[in-house]
């Protein structure tokens, strides 16, 4: 099977880079945290479940552990089964890929 075309940037990265920030495609993480920042801003996530469709390596929950956000659980789905195994091994508290 081959991936939709909208992976194809996205499995283009995986092949070069692995299951890295750089196959995520954001353009730095500073701009990755920033939104992050907006999201925990725009919403009071304290003991929500929060889905991440598109979620990569988790970043967001990892960014909502940094910072202190006591979400419920996070749940993150990923089409790129490289990214999803990593986040899992990440071991991010009360978070699920």
């Amino acid at each position: 099977m081959t991936d939709p075309d909208y992976l194809k940037p996205y499995t283009d990265a995986m092949k070069e880079h692995g299951p890295a920030f750089e196959s995520t495609l954001w353009n730095s993480p500073e701009k990755q945290a920033a939104r992050f920042d907006v999201i925990e801003g725009m919403v009071d996530l304290t003991g929500r479940i929060v889905v991440d469709a598109g979620c990569g390596l988790g970043d967001l929950a990892q960014r909502l552990t940094e910072t202190g956000v006591e979400y419920g659980l996070y749940i993150g789905l990923e089409a790129m089964p490289e990214f999803g195994d990593a986040a899992s091994a990440r071991e991010i508290p009360e978070s699920a890929f």
